[in-house]
């Protein structure tokens, strides 16, 4: 990820550039899966913004190592695969 405002598509906007809206109902105990791939290279905060259907509304932002992270521990409790740790210290290792 970059913040340079020339690295953009001359068509995209701002917004498309950096946002995906997903309306879809979560799935697989509240993980959500958007149906475009993003291409990642390197570690970027992600900012998630939701809606109950209450009209309560929540915000979250983490990192998407320190997410990847948490996952991993919480999907493997005896220990990450060293295939995991290994990716994601490749991102956090990417820089632009």
């Amino acid at each position: 990820m970059t913040d340079d405002p020339d690295s953009l598509e001359e068509d995209e906007s701002l917004q498309e550039a950096l946002c995906t809206v997903v309306r879809d109902m979560p799935q697989q105990r509240g993980h959500l899966f958007a149906d475009e791939a993003w291409d990642i290279d390197g570690d970027f905060k992600l900012y998630v913004v939701g809606v109950f259907g209450d009209d309560r509304t929540f915000t979250l932002s983490s990192m998407l190592c320190d997410g990847l992270d948490a996952h991993y521990r919480a999907e493997f409790p005896a220990g990450v695969p060293k295939r995991f740790t290994q990716a994601i210290a490749d991102l956090r290792d990417t820089r632009d």
